[in-house]
């Protein structure tokens, strides 16, 4: 009975992450996915986010697993956006994948409106969660001109206000190399 039911294995998962049992907490979240059938991308974005998670404790394995959960967030990224879902959510495990990739250019793409050359929906692109991660690999890429178009999109806050903090602290940084 356990394993048929999505709901109990996620829940399964939980607990095993909670004990950072994480080889433990994919498997159950395997399960959860195979038992979910194709009808529910709660269950692939949290195996996605799982999978990052163990990736980036235990470096190892990290290649596979980034690619693995990439794979997955990608999955359920489509199925929110077939109907009309909340696909930002899902963005944004993408972009934290491509983040513990250290593909920075790739998350600056994804993250991107498609009316800018990027492949985020304009909704997606607007959200708070997608602009903040967007401005950060746009930071760390030094491409000012994605950093200024994420920073459109991202309200007045702590995160905000973090990545100006780094931009002026970068700014400096760069003055100083440049003995000006």
């Amino acid at each position: 009975v356990i394993d048929a039911d999505p709901f109990l294995l996620n829940f399964l998962a939980e607990a095993a992450l909670r004990r950072r049992d994480y080889s433990r907490a994919v498997s159950l979240r395997n399960q959860a996915v195979t038992a979910s059938g194709d009808r529910d991308s709660t269950y692939r974005l949290a195996l996605a986010g799982t999978l990052r998670r163990r990736a980036q404790s235990e470096p190892g394995s990290s290649g596979a697993d980034l690619r693995t959960a990439l794979g997955y967030a990608e999955a359920a990224v489509a199925e929110r956006r077939r109907w009309n879902g909340p696909s930002a959510e899902a963005l944004g495990e993408v972009l934290d994948i491509l983040t513990a990739a250290s593909d920075t250019t790739a998350v600056i793409t994804a993250a991107l409106p498609e009316s800018l050359a990027g492949t985020a929906l304009e909704a997606e692109a607007a959200t708070a969660g997608v602009a903040r991660r967007g401005a950060h690999a746009a930071l760390v890429s030094r491409d000012r001109q994605a950093y200024d178009t994420f920073m459109q999109f991202l309200p007045d806050g702590p995160y905000r206000r973090e990545l100006q903090a780094q931009d002026d602290e970068d700014g400096k940084t760069a003055q100083r190399d440049s003995g000006e």
